[in-house]
């Protein structure tokens, strides 16, 4: 005799019932390893979209063709190619992101914006020195909450470099506009600190 015909009408199998605890069980897994992962490595800020933030992959790729095509027609249009930057990394796309956002640092070398989506695409290929270095640079270019943020976090969870990581969340809350989200997201790792 099988499972099967063991099985009353209308009730699983032994063997479907055994399955399906066991695929409960690896879901739970990987839910407890995501969330471990993202406390203990939390990203940097993600840069300011310039469109609506739920779109769909067609109009993702129309806009990203209309971006390519408007720097076909000018090629040194800087902020064009830091938008089509964005998207890209949208997508996560980070070869052509990364091309392009080399090609406007090259255009404008104290373009803040284009050296802190160079920065944040460098730390999404595991290039974390790099990152830190495009990021010093935007920040000496223009003081800013959000590059400050980003740099502490990938000195305190990237380079092993806490006490440089934490004077630059200190100096981002005294940064100019430094938004609400920011403030919590740098207060909360301060917490972490001095908790440590």
């Amino acid at each position: 005799m099988t499972d099967a015909s063991l099985a009353s009408p209308g009730r699983p199998s032994l063997s479907s019932r055994l399955l399906l605890i066991f695929l409960g069980c690896c879901f739970a897994a990987m839910l407890v390893v995501s969330l471990m992962q993202r406390f203990l490595h939390p990203q940097l800020v993600v840069p300011a979209q310039t469109a609506g933030s739920a779109q769909t992959d067609s109009s993702m790729d129309g806009q990203i063709g209309a971006l390519m095509q408007k720097l076909g027609e000018n090629p040194n249009d800087v902020e064009t190619m830091l938008h089509l930057v964005q998207h890209l990394i949208t997508i996560e796309n980070w070869q052509a992101a990364e091309t392009f956002a080399q090609r406007a640092v090259a255009l404008d070398a104290l373009n803040d914006k284009a050296l802190y989506l160079l920065g944040y695409i460098k730390h999404n290929q595991n290039q974390n020195r790099d990152a830190a270095l495009l990021l010093e640079k935007a920040l000496a270019v223009k003081d800013d909450a959000h590059i400050r943020y980003s740099l502490g976090m990938i000195y305190i969870y990237f380079l092993n470099d806490a006490e440089r990581g934490y004077s630059h969340l200190e100096a981002a809350l005294k940064a100019p506009g430094v938004d609400d989200d920011v403030r919590a997201r740098i207060e909360e790792e301060l917490k972490k600190k001095n908790g440590r």
